[in-house]
Order: C-alpha cells, then sequence, then structure tokens
C-alpha cells in the first residue's frame, strides 16, 4: 500500500536523474563501431529524448516521459 503512495513521486524523481544526464555521448558497439547517443529535454523539461546513432543503421529516437505513476518509455524507432 505505501509504495502505491510514492510511485509518483519515484516516477519523477527518475525522470529528474534522467534530465541531468541530457548531452551528448560517444562510444563503440560491441562490434568496436561508432555509436553517438544524444539525450535532450523537450515538452518544458517533462520529457526526456534520446536519439541514438549506431554506424551504418539509421538514427533511432526514444522518448522518456512521466505518466500518472509510471516513467515510461518507448522502443527505439527510426527518425523520420
Amino acid at each position: 500500500m505505501r509504495l502505491r503512495k510514492i510511485a509518483p513521486l519515484l516516477a519523477l524523481l527518475s525522470l529528474a536523474a534522467a534530465l541531468l544526464i541530457a548531452g551528448e555521448c560517444q562510444g563503440k558497439d560491441d562490434h568496436s563501431m561508432a555509436v553517438k547517443t544524444n539525450f535532450w529535454v523537450s515538452a518544458s523539461k517533462t520529457a526526456l529524448v534520446e536519439t541514438l546513432s549506431p554506424s551504418r543503421m539509421e538514427e533511432m529516437i526514444k522518448l522518456y516521459s512521466v505518466a500518472q505513476e509510471r516513467l515510461l518509455s518507448g522502443h527505439p524507432s527510426p527518425s523520420p
């Protein structure tokens, strides 16, 4: 019962922590190919957008946001 009361707070804290990582990261995947990830804040600081740019693949976008009591994220999809 107590977890239900703090679930919205935990979701907001998760998003707040994610907002702290906003910026660009570069690295290598399992096959030593270059990968670039960019996190940026959107929608009046209520959402975090991740763009993933792996080598030899289309850029993918993933959105993180709080809805009711959960931190939601969508499956990465190619950007338009």
